[in-house]
């Protein structure tokens, strides 16, 4: 007969692994469990360092863990660095972040992308992005995490934020949408992108290839321009050119082709 010590010790065991990832301390996140973000108890979530997606599992999470906007609770300027900072609880290797703002929950514009190596660059665990000085205002605005993890099951992480942004008039924030992957069951729909740090392709093309995005001051998310696509010899993927200097770009220690293999760390 199994002990009760026995039970109790494994239901505590199965709870930390569900719970047990990363998420964003600092700005506060929706419905943060710390004490520091003054959200009721009862709207606590305690399980924030959870994926929201497995992929293979049909039901993924909405975006957002799928928590409706709430009043601001932080305000930036445009121009203004913003510290991201993480409670680590397994890097699981690094992998893909990035951080991008959106107006309706739907469409997000990457401020900031980081391939391969987020959380083990020198940044570490805290991490500066930049509002773009040329933003508009914006108000009940979302900053968003979106994480890839390099190793372990195919996941991906999303915490949002309720901000404001104090920005120029006529403004407007120029970037990629944002990569969407491991969610869900179907890869026509999302791609899965596979444990790079043991040699599956890291996927970088998804990063460098993609739409641009125009976010302006009266809400429109608009395309500014379709993905660029590369046909050379040996089929490795080439960054789009921007003429804007607000759009941000990739950034990594390297992007390897196909054939290379992370860095370990």
């Amino acid at each position: 007969m199994i002990s009760k010590f026995a039970l109790a010790f494994a239901s505590l065991l199965a709870g930390s692994v569900v719970s047990g990832h990363m998420h964003v301390r600092s700005p506060c996140v929706r419905r943060s469990p710390d004490d520091a973000c003054d959200v009721p108890l009862d709207d606590k979530d305690y399980d924030i360092m959870s994926p929201i997606s497995t992929f293979g599992r049909s039901d993924p999470m909405p975006l957002c863990r799928g928590s409706p906007k709430g009043a601001a609770k932080s305000t930036f300027k445009a121009g203004d660095t913003v510290m991201m900072q993480f409670d680590n609880n397994a890097i699981h290797k690094g992998g893909h972040c990035e951080f991008s703002i959106s107006l309706d929950d739907k469409t997000f514009v990457a401020l900031k992308t980081i391939v391969l190596e987020c959380f083990i660059d020198s940044n570490g665990l805290n991490i500066p992005i930049t509002i773009p000085e040329t933003a508009p205002t914006l108000k009940d605005a979302t900053l968003a995490w979106t994480w890839v993890n390099a190793e372990g099951n195919r996941e991906f992480y999303m915490n949002c934020m309720d901000v404001d942004i104090e920005g120029v008039e006529g403004g407007q924030i120029v970037g990629p949408e944002i990569v969407i992957a491991n969610y869900g069951a179907d890869e026509s729909v999302y791609p899965k992108i596979g444990q790079f740090y043991h040699g599956d392709s890291p996927r970088t093309e998804l990063y460098e290839n993609r739409p641009m995005i125009t976010l302006g001051g009266d809400g429109a998310a608009a395309p500014t321009s379709t993905p660029t696509s590369t046909d050379d010899a040996d089929d490795e993927p080439t960054p789009s050119a921007t003429n804007d200097p607000s759009a941000p770009q990739p950034t990594a220690t390297s992007i390897p082709g196909k054939k290379c293999k992370p860095r370990r760390h």
